[in-house]
């Protein structure tokens, strides 16, 4: 059940990176969903250095999904997993204009660990 209408755009990568495009006029929220298992992981904005900065790690099996709008951390979409936040490092932000470049960077992680981005472009 999507609770949004769509166009919502789906983007997967393994771990490393993944493309989203924002075909939208203003920089655009999205989730993000990374996917165990990881240790301390970290989503890079490859084109700005800002980064969503993680403690802990992700099972096997599960994913932490970050709500750049709504500045949220949630394990499988429905536990609060804010505790795992490093506020201090973390830089949040919005899908700039045009083509861009996530990176999911971990201390460890194995072949099924993956970054899901899940957006629709924005205009003003």
């Amino acid at each position: 059940v999507f609770p949004d209408p769509f166009p919502w755009t789906f983007t997967i990568s393994s771990a490393g990176s993944v493309s989203v495009t924002n075909s939208g006029t203003v920089p655009m929220p999205a989730k993000l969903r990374a996917y165990g298992s990881v240790s301390s992981p970290q989503i890079l904005l490859v084109g700005t250095g800002e980064r969503i900065v993680l403690t802990g790690s992700i099972s096997a099996g599960d994913y932490l999904e970050i709500d750049l709008n709504a500045r949220t951390v949630m394990l499988n979409g429905t536990t609060n997993r804010s505790n795992l936040l490093d506020s201090d490092s973390t830089d949040w932000f919005l899908i700039p204009e045009g083509s861009q470049t996530l990176r999911l960077l971990a201390t460890t992680f194995d072949a099924s660990a993956r970054l899901d981005v899940l957006s629709r472009g924005a205009w003003l």
